[in-house]
């Protein structure tokens, strides 16, 4: 998430590269969050969304930032209309871009229990060391942890 949330950030929280969708996806939406995503549509279509109002209280959605999974590109925009419905009226822009942005590193990033390579863990590694705060998520949670000799002893019933 680190990593993906600091690549956001330096981007502007607008991903540039856009993925348009094989088969579009159509949604009904309740109509609180149809009407956020209807005050924020400008907002949506900077971050490389492409939708289209359709029906009462419909959406079509015809493109996603690329940084999006396949397959969870309407998890990840409800999870930021939630975010917007958290009342954002007269905040900074930026506290609302580093919002957006942890909600879309969140779940854009590699899951627990996903199988990687040597190579891909090692890459992984490095790239955390190279962000500015490697030592938490954007929530805060730790990254990374320190285990002395002594606890890696007990754990393995060493002691």
């Amino acid at each position: 998430e680190r990593i993906v949330f600091e690549d956001l950030l330096k981007a502007g929280v607008t991903p540039g590269e856009r993925q348009n969708l094989l088969v579009p996806l159509t949604l009904e939406l309740p109509y609180s969050e149809w009407e956020i995503l209807r005050q924020n549509l400008e907002l949506f279509r900077d971050l490389g969304f492409r939708i289209d109002e359709f029906g009462p209280q419909g959406v079509i959605i015809h493109s996603v930032p690329a940084v999006i999974p396949r397959g969870r590109e309407k998890e990840i925009l409800l999870a930021m209309l939630g975010e917007l419905g958290t009342g954002w009226e007269g905040k900074p822009f930026r506290e609302l871009q580093e919002s957006i942005a942890i909600v879309l590193a969140c779940h854009s990033a590699i899951r627990a229990g996903k199988v990687l390579s040597v190579e891909e863990m090692g890459a992984l590694i490095q790239q955390l060391g190279c962000t500015e705060q490697p030592f938490t998520c954007p929530h805060g949670r730790p990254t990374i942890i320190h285990l002395s000799a002594e606890e890696l002893e007990k754990k393995f019933k060493r002691l």
